[in-house]
């Protein structure tokens, strides 16, 4: 006998086809065999029909017996097929909001696109209907941070830490702790999620919270970054910093925690003036401590006019010149080398760099011991130890060209 066997959707519209051949003797359940390996489709996400009607039936009953002949067409569906309609509805809602930035709804309807999503991914709907795939990308691209299960694990680890910095009674609590995405306008700001902290309905800070090293992404430790927040901190150009541990899953996650800057102005701001001083800080920073990333959205002024680094990345190679780079000046710079010689001896000196860099290293000290504890790995690259010798050496130099 041959079938004819059409993948249908659930409206009805003609996916694919094909043609096979079976015996009299065989059974529904070679009939699902044969569709599993044609259309993708699992013997249990299997819907069949037989002129309108759903076959019916168990996996060892013939299929002579169940109503099929010579040249019967078979129409298939994946049985989930039906919930892909309500994930696109659900979907055009959310761009609905995020067009009008209406991030409450926004969350929602993301969240409830997600509710029909993925099951749908775990049933495989995506592989059975390869043309549905275009619109999963859009979605993925739109709101692929709201898709990762990290931020949950960041919100849990947020409401256990804070709690306890801010010494909130666990019989009788009054801190609530509300956490959210980022909104687009918020692209640049430190964090991938915003903590509210409130007592009694008062507000008494704001962080902003982003992964260092991830459940999800599995991405490695670097002491390096914790180290240069925890110095941007001390010398008094970065917001107080918090490292948020996550010990309450199956795997190890660090979390990077700063407090917001009060009336803090990205570089970027229109009709912001940064001084050729502040320039000539940023620029000591970045290559003193091989630090990237300092793009306008990452930097700015705080509200006393000084600099302020609120979001850092540190290279993987670092290369000792760049010290010297700094005093010789590079194309952009707009300034004079007398003004980089002058800010140089005073941060040396106003900033106590010497003293804080070992003030900094024993801050993280609990960091360490905590990697160690979770046997947490490093790149070869991100050897901290190396590291620390190699800003010690590039600050000795500055020092010594300075004289």
């Amino acid at each position: 006998m041959e079938f004819s066997i059409e993948l249908q959707d659930h409206e009805g519209v003609v996916h694919r086809e094909f043609r096979s051949t079976f015996s009299y003797q065989d059974t529904l359940y070679h009939l699902n065999g044969e569709v599993q390996s044609k259309l993708n489709i699992d013997r249990k996400y299997q819907e069949l029909f037989l002129e309108g009607q759903r076959l019916g039936g168990f996996s060892e009953d013939k299929l002579q017996t169940l109503g099929l002949k010579h040249r019967s067409k078979v129409v298939v569906r994946h049985n989930m097929v039906a919930s892909w309609k309500a994930f696109v509805d659900t979907f055009e809602l959310a761009r609905q909001a995020s067009a009008q930035k209406q991030f409450i709804r926004l969350e929602r309807t993301v969240g409830q696109a997600l509710g029909h999503l993925m099951p749908l991914v775990d049933a495989k709907l995506l592989v059975a209907y390869p043309q549905f795939d275009p619109i999963f990308r859009q979605f993925e691209g739109n709101f692929s941070r709201y898709m990762d299960q990290e931020y949950k694990f960041i919100e849990s680890a947020a409401h256990k830490y804070f709690s306890k910095v801010f010494a909130d009674n666990p019989e009788c609590p009054t801190l609530h702790i509300k956490c959210e995405k980022k909104g687009p306008e918020e692209d640049g700001v430190q964090g991938g999620l915003i903590c509210y902290i409130m007592r009694s309905k008062s507000p008494i800070g704001k962080f902003y919270v982003k992964e260092h090293m991830a459940h999800a992404t599995g991405q490695h430790a670097d002491l390096r970054e914790l180290f240069v927040y925890k110095l941007l901190e001390l010398i008094g150009v970065g917001p107080k910093v918090h490292f948020i541990p996550n010990v309450h899953y199956s795997s190890f996650g660090l979390y990077i925690g700063t407090e917001e800057v009060p009336s803090f102005r990205r570089a970027d701001t229109n009709g912001l003036e940064i001084s050729s001083e502040v320039h000539a800080q940023r620029a000591l920073l970045r290559r003193l401590l091989f630090v990237k990333d300092l793009h306008s959205k990452n930097y700015g002024l705080n509200g006393d006019g000084k600099l302020s680094i609120i979001d850092i990345q540190i290279k993987d190679f670092v290369q000792p010149e760049m010290v010297h780079k700094y005093l010789e000046g590079y194309q952009s710079w707009k300034g004079s080398k007398e003004i980089r010689i002058q800010v140089a001896k005073d941060c040396i000196q106003n900033w106590n760099l010497q003293e804080n860099f070992e003030r900094a290293n024993t801050a993280i000290s609990m960091q360490k011991e905590l990697f160690k504890m979770h046997s947490v790995s490093y790149k070869p690259s991100r050897n901290f130890d190396d590291y620390f010798v190699q800003i010690n050496n590039n600050l000795n130099a500055l020092m010594e060209r300075l004289k």
